[in-house]
Order: C-alpha cells, then structure tokens, then sequence
C-alpha cells in the first residue's frame, strides 16, 4: 500500500493528465454546443419536474421522456464532437454534414421537448390535432436522417488507417448501429414494451454508450506504454464483446423478458461485457504507470 504523501502525488499526477488531455483534445465546437444544449434543455425539464412535483402532463405528455431524451442526445452529440475531427471529412463535407446534423438535433430537441410540454406525445399521440400527427411523421423522418448521418460519418473510420483510437471507434460505431435498430424497433411497435416485462431501452443505450466506452479504452491505451500488438488485441477483445453483449440482451428482450431477469441470454450478456470492464481497468492501470512526458507522442497503432 502507498504511503498517504505518495497516494494523494500519484492522485494529482492523474489529474494534471487528465486536464492537460482535455486542454489538448480536438473537438468541433458546434458539435460540443449542440450536445451542451441537450443537457441545459435536460436540466430545465429536470427543475420543472422538482417543482411540480410529478412527471405527467395531461394528456400524454411525460416529462421523464424529455428528460432522458434531451439528454441522452445531448451526450451523443458531445462526443460526436470529439469524432469529427478524426473523420478527416474535406472542408465542403464536414460543412454540409454539420448543417445537416445541426437541423436534425434542433428540430428532435423542439419537437421532443415542446410537445411534451404541452401534455402530447411526440411521436405517438392519439390526442393531438392533425398537425401534431404530422409534426410526429416528421420526426420520425427525421430519426432515419439521424441514421443517415451516423452512418455516413462512421464509414470515414471504416476507411481511415486502422489505429487505436479508429479501430475502437469501429466497434462503436458497429455497437451503435444496433442501437439505432432498437429505436427503430421502438418506432415500429410505437413503444418499448416487447412481450409480458421485455423492453427495448436498455439495448438502445447499451449501444449508444459503446460510443464513450471502447474509444475510452483505445485512447487510454495508446497513452500507455503497452505493446502496440497488445493494445489492439484489448480493443479486438472489448469491442467484439460489447457488440455480442447488444446482441444478447437483443435476444433477451425479444423473447419478451426483463434485462435482469436471470435467463442464459442475460448471463451471457454479463459475461461478454466483463473483457471491456477487464481491458478498461488495466487501461487505466497502464496509463497511470506510463511516465508522463509532454512531448511524448501518442502511439497509433496501425495495422
């Protein structure tokens, strides 16, 4: 065990790295905007809820809905904003993708967080006017252009020199992929609810999440001293099994069951999550121990 002087040096040695890494990280500021406006939007609707003291609005509006969703896509917009960069897009690309995506975030935070404020759902309602049906069929045009768009970003990394960081975010993007076949499902079936207890949320943010935790993973380690050899084994390791992870709690919840129901798809789940949970620990681990150096470069791996 370290001596306490030694435990809290090693402590703010970490956090001096941490800060110097988000000084010098990359990110498109529209992009980190946009994602900022979710979680205001996010916290506004959580003071409302605090006031008012419950979540429903009559007819159909629940504020919970707004919640999770301004900020779960405020999140995927932040660290979209760290991916841009890396995708390498021409001047013209990147600028026609930001308009793009900067139209579909506005209108599924105005539309999501408006309608719920006046007691009507979003996407489904059976109480809306003709022009609330028709604001709904919008938005869900607007969900496959989301889509669209992912996709087409994710197809730069497909493309790219296989380092690190790009070979983790392939797996996130494949993870995500899955994902957005959630929502889609989602959309489908106008709910969550598959069979008796299934549900199709945890799935949907199980793959959304993919995008923070294996590009985590590669950038740790290629700040770390490990093997170049062996730090794309962890990524190959972590990202293959996050992707089997959705795919099991896919199977899980399409036989109508609960996440946590105890069954051999959620305990496979567990299981193919556990070499992420492994490899990031060890990541961090390997990079505390790395000696730190400012001018030290950042070892892409390439295949």
């Amino acid at each position: 065990m370290l001596p306490l002087n030694e435990g809290r040096s090693a402590l703010s040695e970490s956090k001096r790295r941490i800060m110097a890494a988000c000084r010098a990280a990359e990110f498109d500021r529209v992009l980190a905007l946009l994602g900022l406006l979710g979680l205001a939007l996010a916290a506004i609707v959580l003071g409302v809820m605090l006031v008012r003291g419950n979540t429903l609005i009559p007819p159909e509006g629940d504020l919970t809905k707004s919640l999770t969703f301004d900020g779960a896509l405020g999140l995927y917009y932040l660290t979209l904003a760290f991916y841009l960069p890396i995708a390498r897009f021409s001047p013209a690309g990147r600028g026609l993708w930001l308009r793009a995506i900067v139209v579909i975030g506005l209108y599924s935070y105005g539309i999501e967080t408006i309608q719920i404020f006046r007691g009507i759902d979003p996407r489904f309602s059976d109480a809306g006017s003709s022009w609330d049906q028709f604001f709904g069929i919008v938005f869900g045009l607007v969900a496959v252009a989301q889509i669209i768009v992912f996709i087409t970003l994710a197809v730069r990394f497909f493309r790219l020199p296989a380092s690190l960081i790009v070979l983790a975010i392939r797996y996130a993007s494949g993870a995500t992929v899955l994902a957005f076949a959630a929502g889609a499902w989602m959309s489908a079936i106008q709910g969550r609810g598959v069979g008796e207890e299934g549900n199709l949320l945890p799935l949907h943010a199980l793959g959304f999440h993919a995008l923070q935790a294996i590009p985590l993973l590669g950038w740790l380690l290629g700040r770390s001293s490990l093997a170049g050899s062996s730090s794309r084994r962890l990524v190959h390791l972590a990202g293959a099994g996050w992707i089997a992870a959705c795919l099991a709690v896919a199977w899980q919840t399409q036989a109508g069951r609960a996440v946590a129901d105890p069954s051999p798809a959620a305990f496979t789940a567990f299981l193919l999550l556990m070499p992420w949970a492994g490899a990031f620990l060890f990541a961090v681990f390997a990079w505390q121990r790395a000696a730190p150096h400012p001018h030290r470069p950042v070892r892409e791996h390439t295949a």
